[in-house]
């Protein structure tokens, strides 16, 4: 899973900061079955405890220079030819 743009700057900007920042993805937060309600502050204090415990699983936020490599490569055009360090030239 790879966080959105939103997020890599955020955490960027936190740490920046001098911040601690710690990405969760939302599927990874352990939730008690039927647990529907949802306020802000009851998410944050649920939060807290559950970082506090240790429950809480970060996920890998890219810095700056694998977003740009990302970006390359994402670009639509022709196939590109990468050489192969263990390929012997002909």
């Amino acid at each position: 899973m790879r966080p959105g743009r939103a997020v890599t700057g955020s955490g960027a900007t936190l740490r920046g900061l001098g911040h601690d920042c710690v990405v969760v993805a939302p599927s990874l937060i352990p939730r008690k079955p039927g647990d529907r309600v949802k306020t802000d502050r009851r998410d944050a204090l649920g939060l807290a405890e559950l970082d506090r415990l240790g429950a809480l699983t970060p996920v890998w936020v890219p810095d700056a220079d694998h977003e740009a490599r990302r970006a390359i490569w994402s670009v639509p055009g022709p196939p590109r030819c990468v050489p192969c360090a263990g390929r012997a030239s002909s």
